[in-house]
């Protein structure tokens, strides 16, 4: 005969059941919007779970990582089973082989062969997931309305910088040279209404743009081949317009070339100069503290200094140094 279950007992049991399952839901959510684990402290989060279950306490940023971490291990075992499945469905059963010691392997010299590094320092390339999230402006607190032009990913505003028109240009121009992701995935990044870029994409695309014109030194612009400059030419083209039709090489004159092509030299030639000092300014804001604010004195009586509003002020040459139109070709 089974013990009575006492009901303080059993509701202790279903709050824990319900919590893990809360848990789960949340942990499936973030993994697949790209959310890092610590948006479940936001209060808007708190706020509508409260409001669908008044008497459950939202879950802790400490234990979804412990419960990702404890299912982590079930995960990948689960992957390698399905894995091993379709690799039998495709080549048959594997022949065992009792030939094959510790001693006949090492005579086959294996040698460990490094995995290739990712384009422009990359953690990941962009997943079909990204892509699909590319129209999406749904409002993340504290997260950019926009995806970033190089990872397609929505980070943190402070991790963000916007870009002109014509740097990003530049920008998706690097990442399909770099086969960051395919020329149709660009066109849609294009259009996108705002463009931002991660702060930590800004000197490895710098970099990966000098490389592309086969220099080392932005003062080395002019000696960049016509060919290559053509070739970008035509990139950006059919990134910014999907129907643009390429007329044949041996159609253009030498000379109708270099006249078509001058215009994305000058705005490769200006890029260079200015957006290293540009990346520079970036890193050096970050690393240095902000000063000390301090009150100004009021002045008392009639002053002749005249104030002008915030609106009137006048930008400055760093937000100013690249024209919007340069690549307008």
């Amino acid at each position: 005969m089974t013990e009575p279950v006492d009901g303080d007992e059993l509701s202790e049991f279903l709050a824990t059941q319900y919590n893990e399952k809360l848990r789960v839901l949340l942990i499936q959510f973030f993994r697949e919007l790209k959310l890092p684990y610590a948006t479940v402290q936001n209060p808007h989060l708190h706020a509508i779970i409260r409001h669908l279950n008044p008497s459950i306490s939202p879950p802790t940023f400490e234990s979804l990582l412990e419960m990702g971490f404890a299912n982590h291990d079930k995960f990948i075992g689960h992957e390698l089973q399905q894995l091993h499945g379709r690799l039998l469905a495709k080549i048959g059963p594997i022949e065992k082989n009792d030939n094959l010691t510790n001693e006949t392997l090492a005579e086959n010299h294996f040698e460990y062969v490094e995995p290739a590094a990712l384009p422009l320092d990359l953690d990941r390339l962009p997943s079909q997931n990204d892509y699909e999230n590319l129209g999406n402006s749904e409002l993340i607190p504290g997260y950019s309305n926009s995806p970033c032009v190089v990872c397609l990913r929505r980070m943190e505003w402070s991790r963000r910088r916007k870009l002109t028109k014509s740097e990003v240009t530049v920008f998706i121009y690097v990442c399909v040279a770099g086969r960051v992701y395919p020329l149709e995935i660009a066109q849609k990044v294009y259009k996108l209404r705002s463009s931002t870029c991660c702060v930590d994409h800004l000197k490895p695309v710098y970099t990966e743009t000098l490389k592309l014109m086969g220099i080392s030194h932005p003062d080395q612009m002019a000696i960049v081949k016509d060919g290559l400059i053509a070739d970008a030419h035509t990139l950006i083209n059919k990134i910014k317009d999907a129907n643009y039709q390429e007329e044949p090489r041996s159609a253009i004159l030498p000379i109708d070339r270099q006249k078509s092509c001058a215009p994305l030299r000058h705005t490769l030639n200006y890029f260079f100069k200015n957006y290293n000092k540009k990346i520079n300014a970036t890193f050096q804001k970050e690393a240095t503290p902000p000063p000390p604010t301090t009150k100004r004195p009021k002045v008392s009586g009639n002053s002749s200094t005249t104030y002008q509003s915030p609106g009137s002020y006048k930008q400055s040459a760093f937000l100013t140094d690249f024209p919007e139109d340069f690549l307008e070709v």
